[in-house]
């Protein structure tokens, strides 16, 4: 519906935004598994990539200080 519906700019903004709040709750696989789902083109996959790995360290640096680990875990999932 929203590839049929909207400009493309608007498609990538709409479906990076579902990435960055998909992976607050249930991480990168649930963020890979939504890009699959969707078939994401590459550019969607550049935009949710982009503001879910984003939205991902802003929302751990809220609870922790931000590890090494935390940013391979990030680096590995963006390598997708």
């Amino acid at each position: 519906m929203i590839r049929e519906h909207l400009p493309e700019e608007e498609q990538v903004n709409i479906f990076a935004d579902l990435a960055a709040r998909k992976v607050r709750f249930g991480g990168y696989a649930t963020v890979s598994e939504y890009l699959n789902r969707i078939q994401a083109t590459p550019v969607e996959r550049s935009a949710c990539l982009l503001k879910a790995g984003g939205g991902m360290i802003q929302y751990l640096a809220r609870k922790k200080k931000i590890t090494q680990a935390d940013l391979e875990s990030l680096s590995a999932w963006a390598t997708i």
